[in-house]
């Protein structure tokens, strides 16, 4: 008896380093996807104010956990915005380029037929003996095909005339 509680007493205790371990690895595991988080955003800062980050100051604020440095901060609200002026003012520079430089109707029409003519001098055309060759082959499996098929209904048909007594 005193065996079996020295048995449970050891597997307790193996639970619950095994417990403590998983809780310390999610542990780290949080803390690496803070960092990786931190630096991410520290990126996409620099990004959009177009600021390099020396690469000391990266080693300090990688050292420096969240929250205990007023430099790790900055105005969220102000980068988004910061991103969606850029973003739209991209983004109208590109429409009126593509509005200056799109051709008229005609000259699209053009554009389409020589370009497709383009297209067709690409194409790999069969010679005139593969091209019978083909076609002979085709024509060769079609008749082969119609023919079974009017043995097959003709068979049917026999069959249901027997049955039907005609």
């Amino acid at each position: 008896m005193a065996k079996k509680k020295k048995n449970r007493q050891e597997r307790r205790a193996e639970e619950a380093r095994l417990a403590e371990l998983k809780k310390k690895s999610k542990a780290r595991a949080a803390e690496k996807k803070e960092e990786k988080m931190q630096a991410a955003r520290e990126r996409a800062m620099a990004h959009e104010t177009g600021k390099k980050i020396a690469d000391d100051e990266a080693v300090v604020r990688k050292d420096v956990k969240a929250g205990a440095s007023e430099k790790d901060h900055y105005d969220e609200k102000a980068v988004a915005q910061a991103s969606k002026e850029k973003r739209a003012a991209k983004k109208a520079a590109a429409k009126k380029e593509k509005k200056q430089k799109r051709p008229g109707f005609f000259r699209r029409i053009g554009n389409f037929f020589s370009e497709t003519g383009v297209e067709l001098r690409k194409v790999n055309w069969l010679t005139r003996d593969e091209l019978m060759r083909s076609s002979g082959v085709v024509f060769g499996i079609v008749i082969v095909f119609t023919v079974l098929t009017w043995l097959v209904d003709s068979g049917f048909g026999a069959l249901a005339a027997f049955f039907l007594g005609k």
